[in-house]
């Protein structure tokens, strides 16, 4: 299925994070709406999720211009992703793979979505490399990440002292990553990163953009 049999989640744990996300998912989409949707709107045809989740972006998506293809380790996650593509009508695929390690060809998509994946594969570099390895030329990664507060601020010291417990919640998302720097050192030819910040304890602190390949 594209992914190591011990990299593949299953258990109580993942159901939880899986449930958990799902509940989370009407806020967090209200909150990014309209950031969201324009991004979304920039993505057709052949378009491959890392870290899809329960779905939460297919409120966003055109079911008349996208295939959508959804790689995802946690199993319970995916099969909500599967019962949410089916409600909505859109023509979908899915696979168990890590984003590090995306089991695709090159130039394989016309565009990759990543939302809050970056603060929790192990590599993030890696899974953006990934990312455009297999998009085509000209093609489209667009994002929405929590990021690390600015250095020095009240914020950013409680992400650094939280940082471990976090994680240990969380599925190992990381609350202090720099994630625009891992953006930054793949190569695009044109990216666009907006930093903003959501009224939300912790994880307030965002980029979202653009990068063509």
């Amino acid at each position: 299925m594209g992914v190591e049999a011990n990299a593949l989640k299953r258990g109580w744990k993942a159901w939880l994070h899986a449930w958990l996300l799902e509940k989370l998912v009407e806020h967090y989409n209200q909150l990014t709406r309209t950031r969201k949707q324009a991004l979304m709107n920039l993505v057709s045809d052949r378009v491959l999720e890392i870290g899809a989740g329960c779905g939460a972006n297919l409120d966003f998506l055109d079911p008349r211009q996208v295939l959508w293809v959804a790689t995802d380790i946690n199993a319970h996650a995916l099969r909500r992703a599967r019962q949410r593509a089916l409600r909505a009508g859109l023509r979908a695929q899915f696979c168990y793979a890590l984003s590090e390690c995306l089991p695709f060809p090159e130039a394989a998509f016309d565009a990759v979505i990543c939302t809050l994946v970056l603060c929790s594969v192990r590599d993030p570099l890696r899974a953006l490399r990934e990312a455009w390895r297999v998009l085509k030329p000209n093609g489209r990664l667009v994002f929405v990440e929590h990021v690390a507060a600015a250095s020095g601020t009240r914020l950013r010291a409680w992400q650094e002292r939280l940082a471990p417990l976090w994680a240990g919640f969380t599925d190992g998302c990381r609350l202090n990553q720099e994630t625009w720097h891992w953006l930054e050192r793949v190569d695009f030819q044109e990216l666009r990163i907006e930093h903003f910040s959501l009224p939300l304890p912790l994880v307030g602190p965002h980029i979202a953009g653009y990068g063509i390949k």
